[in-house]
């Protein structure tokens, strides 16, 4: 399964730098949104307090 694979060195390891920072930036992003996640899922909690109150709050599925 080629996917236009260079077949010289320095094209290789070009190649290779691009796909290396385009996965660096990916798990940026990732991380960044597992945070966002957190945050959001704490924001809900807070909010379900003030709602519901701390004893009477619905169990979460």
């Amino acid at each position: 399964m080629h996917h236009n694979i260079p077949t010289d060195l320095e094209a290789c390891q070009t190649l290779i730098e691009q796909q290396a920072r385009a996965l660096l930036d990916m798990q940026k992003s990732t991380e960044e949104q597992s945070q966002r996640i957190v945050k959001l899922e704490l924001r809900i909690d807070k909010l379900i307090k003030q709602v519901y109150g701390q004893k009477s709050r619905p169990q979460r599925r």
